[in-house]
């Protein structure tokens, strides 16, 4: 790896918290960290100059929760990411409905432009991201990132069938094989 640190890019439902079919995490509660994500985050810090947070929330556009809503969840997430050694630099979120066709929701790459207008030195630096599904994956091949792919019992590999990736298992193992793929 070159000098410079990665820019990680991360989904939120299904990579960083438990994924709940057919339903919005809405509230603080509701938000449940997978497995290894807060350690993972925290050993990443070795070779991730920067973290970001790419997550679709079309749960405000129906009318399920508000932006306030929103802030609470992430400031609960924040706090335990932070306290257990990991950063998140920055949270870029649609609001938007899916029939509204708009310019951040992924798979489109407006909240990508958004963070690197933000956030400069990170549009110059290798590209990481991890997903769970087609449109993150999608977002991905579109920036040229190196794409990884979170399995959870709700997707499966068809769904990233038109998409170059690595499949994972569990955030630990998505720590490991970057730390292994990009330390020096």
């Amino acid at each position: 790896m070159s000098d410079e640190g990665l820019c990680l890019l991360l989904d939120r439902d299904g990579v960083i918290n438990e994924l709940l079919p057919g339903a919005y995490v809405t509230t603080p509660e509701e938000f449940v960290f997978r497995e290894g994500v807060i350690e993972g985050l925290a050993k990443l810090t070795g070779v991730c100059t920067y973290f970001f947070i790419v997550t679709n929330q079309q749960g405000i556009g129906k009318g399920l929760m508000t932006e306030a809503d929103l802030e609470a969840i992430h400031s609960k997430m924040l706090k335990a990411i932070v306290s257990g050694g990991g950063k998140i630099d920055g949270i870029y979120h649609c609001p938007h409905l899916a029939a509204d066709h708009c310019r951040c929701r992924k798979p489109a790459d407006g909240m990508v432009r958004r963070l690197f207008a933000d956030f400069p030195d990170s549009a110059t630096r290798p590209l990481l991201l991890i997903g769970d599904g087609a449109v993150d994956l999608s977002l991905g091949s579109r920036i040229r990132a190196n794409c990884y792919g979170m399995r959870h019992q709700h997707n499966s590999l068809e769904d990233w069938s038109d998409f170059p990736h690595l499949a994972v298992s569990d955030f630990s193992q998505f720590a490991d094989r970057v730390l292994s793929d990009y330390s020096q």
